[in-house]
Protein backbone atom coordinates (compact mmCIF):
# COMPACT_ATOMS: atom_id res chain seq x y z
CA UNK A 1 0.00 0.00 0.00
CA UNK A 2 2.64 2.50 0.81
CA UNK A 3 4.65 1.86 -2.40
CA UNK A 4 1.12 2.72 -4.46
CA UNK A 5 1.23 5.86 -2.21
CA UNK A 6 4.90 6.91 -2.55
CA UNK A 7 3.91 6.37 -6.65
CA UNK A 8 0.81 8.24 -6.47
CA UNK A 9 2.43 11.03 -5.07
CA UNK A 10 5.27 11.22 -6.95
CA UNK A 11 3.55 11.23 -10.25
CA UNK A 12 1.28 13.98 -8.92
CA UNK A 13 4.40 16.31 -8.28
CA UNK A 14 5.30 15.29 -11.26
CA UNK A 15 2.23 16.53 -13.07
CA UNK A 16 2.05 19.94 -11.42
CA UNK A 17 5.65 20.88 -11.63
CA UNK A 18 5.14 19.93 -15.59
CA UNK A 19 1.85 21.52 -15.42
CA UNK A 20 3.18 24.60 -14.17
CA UNK A 21 6.02 24.77 -16.58
CA UNK A 22 3.59 24.12 -19.14
CA UNK A 23 1.43 27.19 -17.91
CA UNK A 24 5.00 29.50 -18.76
CA UNK A 25 5.36 29.09 -22.40
CA UNK A 26 2.25 30.69 -23.56
CA UNK A 27 2.52 33.56 -21.17
CA UNK A 28 6.18 33.78 -22.76
CA UNK A 29 4.79 34.07 -25.66
CA UNK A 30 2.36 36.70 -25.04
CA UNK A 31 5.61 38.39 -23.46
CA UNK A 32 7.34 38.36 -26.87
CA UNK A 33 3.93 40.06 -28.92
CA UNK A 34 3.81 42.69 -26.64
CA UNK A 35 7.69 43.56 -27.25
CA UNK A 36 7.19 43.34 -31.03
CA UNK A 37 4.29 45.10 -31.09
CA UNK A 38 5.66 47.92 -28.17
CA UNK A 39 5.10 50.71 -31.09
CA UNK A 40 1.78 50.28 -31.25
CA UNK A 41 0.66 51.10 -28.06
CA UNK A 42 -0.91 54.04 -26.62
CA UNK A 43 1.13 55.47 -24.19
CA UNK A 44 0.34 57.54 -20.68
CA UNK A 45 3.71 58.64 -18.75
CA UNK A 46 3.24 59.93 -15.24
CA UNK A 47 6.73 61.65 -14.23
CA UNK A 48 7.79 61.76 -10.40
CA UNK A 49 10.48 63.22 -11.14
CA UNK A 50 11.69 66.24 -8.68
CA UNK A 51 8.32 65.00 -6.50
CA UNK A 52 10.60 62.45 -5.13
CA UNK A 53 14.23 61.46 -3.53
CA UNK A 54 14.68 59.51 -6.89
CA UNK A 55 13.52 60.23 -9.86
CA UNK A 56 11.08 58.24 -11.62
CA UNK A 57 8.23 57.51 -14.02
CA UNK A 58 5.77 55.26 -14.51
CA UNK A 59 4.81 54.43 -18.27
CA UNK A 60 1.44 52.32 -19.54
CA UNK A 61 0.80 50.94 -22.75
CA UNK A 62 -2.66 50.48 -23.86
CA UNK A 63 -4.24 48.88 -26.84
CA UNK A 64 -7.64 50.28 -26.85
CA UNK A 65 -8.43 49.80 -22.95
CA UNK A 66 -6.35 47.07 -22.32
CA UNK A 67 -2.55 48.15 -20.50
CA UNK A 68 -0.52 45.43 -22.17
CA UNK A 69 2.67 46.79 -19.94
CA UNK A 70 3.43 48.77 -17.29
CA UNK A 71 6.94 49.92 -16.87
CA UNK A 72 8.41 51.71 -13.89
CA UNK A 73 11.56 53.79 -13.81
CA UNK A 74 13.56 55.08 -10.68
CA UNK A 75 17.04 56.48 -10.51
CA UNK A 76 19.55 57.16 -8.10
CA UNK A 77 23.04 58.67 -8.57
CA UNK A 78 24.25 55.01 -7.28
CA UNK A 79 21.84 53.00 -9.51
CA UNK A 80 18.86 52.40 -10.93
CA UNK A 81 15.77 49.66 -11.89
CA UNK A 82 13.54 49.03 -14.28
CA UNK A 83 10.61 47.31 -13.49
CA UNK A 84 8.25 45.79 -16.22
CA UNK A 85 5.35 44.63 -15.64
CA UNK A 86 3.32 42.34 -18.62
CA UNK A 87 -0.80 42.14 -18.71
CA UNK A 88 -2.86 39.96 -20.72
CA UNK A 89 -6.49 41.11 -20.33
CA UNK A 90 -5.47 43.45 -17.81
CA UNK A 91 -4.58 40.32 -16.20
CA UNK A 92 -0.65 40.15 -15.11
CA UNK A 93 1.34 37.42 -17.04
CA UNK A 94 4.79 38.48 -16.11
CA UNK A 95 7.32 40.86 -14.22
CA UNK A 96 10.79 41.62 -15.29
CA UNK A 97 13.04 43.11 -12.90
CA UNK A 98 16.03 45.18 -13.94
CA UNK A 99 18.88 46.53 -11.51
CA UNK A 100 21.64 48.91 -12.37
CA UNK A 101 24.62 49.86 -9.93
CA UNK A 102 27.12 51.93 -10.85
CA UNK A 103 30.33 52.12 -9.62
CA UNK A 104 30.08 55.37 -8.52
CA UNK A 105 27.75 58.03 -7.80
CA UNK A 106 26.92 60.23 -11.27
CA UNK A 107 27.85 63.48 -10.23
CA UNK A 108 31.19 61.98 -9.53
CA UNK A 109 32.41 62.83 -12.69
CA UNK A 110 36.33 62.45 -13.66
CA UNK A 111 36.95 66.21 -13.58
CA UNK A 112 34.96 66.17 -9.76
CA UNK A 113 37.15 63.50 -9.09
CA UNK A 114 40.32 65.51 -9.77
CA UNK A 115 39.40 68.39 -7.63
CA UNK A 116 38.91 66.08 -4.82
CA UNK A 117 41.58 63.76 -5.27
CA UNK A 118 40.05 61.00 -5.83
CA UNK A 119 41.66 58.27 -8.31
CA UNK A 120 38.25 56.53 -9.21
CA UNK A 121 34.83 58.25 -10.70
CA UNK A 122 31.75 57.41 -12.25
CA UNK A 123 32.26 55.23 -15.62
CA UNK A 124 29.42 53.95 -17.59
CA UNK A 125 30.76 51.04 -18.44
CA UNK A 126 31.50 49.88 -15.38
CA UNK A 127 27.45 49.79 -14.64
CA UNK A 128 26.62 46.45 -13.48
CA UNK A 129 22.85 45.01 -14.12
CA UNK A 130 21.07 42.07 -13.25
CA UNK A 131 17.55 40.87 -14.31
CA UNK A 132 15.46 38.48 -12.88
CA UNK A 133 11.66 37.31 -14.16
CA UNK A 134 8.25 36.10 -12.38
CA UNK A 135 5.63 34.49 -14.38
CA UNK A 136 2.07 34.54 -13.62
CA UNK A 137 -0.70 32.14 -14.55
CA UNK A 138 -4.49 32.59 -13.08
CA UNK A 139 -3.53 35.21 -10.51
CA UNK A 140 0.05 33.33 -9.17
CA UNK A 141 3.36 33.67 -9.64
CA UNK A 142 4.55 30.24 -10.82
CA UNK A 143 8.07 30.54 -12.15
CA UNK A 144 11.01 33.06 -10.84
CA UNK A 145 14.31 33.28 -11.76
CA UNK A 146 16.33 35.09 -10.18
CA UNK A 147 19.04 37.45 -11.10
CA UNK A 148 21.54 34.44 -11.75
CA UNK A 149 18.51 32.91 -13.95
CA UNK A 150 18.16 30.27 -11.21
CA UNK A 151 14.62 28.58 -10.98
CA UNK A 152 13.52 29.80 -7.53
CA UNK A 153 11.69 27.14 -5.17
CA UNK A 154 8.12 27.52 -4.44
CA UNK A 155 9.24 26.24 -0.88
CA UNK A 156 11.12 29.09 -0.51
CA UNK A 157 10.02 31.64 1.64
CA UNK A 158 10.29 34.64 -0.56
CA UNK A 159 8.49 33.00 -3.45
CA UNK A 160 4.71 34.05 -1.94
CA UNK A 161 6.29 36.51 -0.43
CA UNK A 162 7.48 38.01 -4.13
CA UNK A 163 4.52 36.96 -5.39
CA UNK A 164 2.03 38.80 -3.06
CA UNK A 165 4.28 42.22 -3.18
CA UNK A 166 4.21 41.91 -7.34
CA UNK A 167 0.71 41.24 -7.77
CA UNK A 168 0.16 44.77 -5.10
CA UNK A 169 2.64 46.48 -6.62
CA UNK A 170 0.70 45.58 -10.39
CA UNK A 171 -2.36 46.54 -9.13
CA UNK A 172 -1.43 49.75 -8.06
CA UNK A 173 -0.04 50.59 -11.36
CA UNK A 174 -2.67 49.59 -13.23
CA UNK A 175 -5.08 52.17 -10.83
CA UNK A 176 -2.45 54.77 -11.34
CA UNK A 177 -2.52 54.44 -14.99
CA UNK A 178 -6.27 53.56 -15.08
CA UNK A 179 -6.85 57.23 -12.76
CA UNK A 180 -4.44 58.85 -14.65
CA UNK A 181 -6.24 62.09 -17.41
Amino acid sequence: MNRYLIAFFLIVSTCFSACREDDVEPEQNKVKKITEQIATYKQKVIDFTGRTSQAGKVTGYFDGNELKLAMSVTNTQRGGRNDEYFFHNNKLIAVKQEEYNYNQPRYLTKEVAATTGDSVWFDESKTTMSASWCYFYSGHMVKWLDKNNKVMSEADPRFDELNDKLLQDAEKLKQMLFNQK
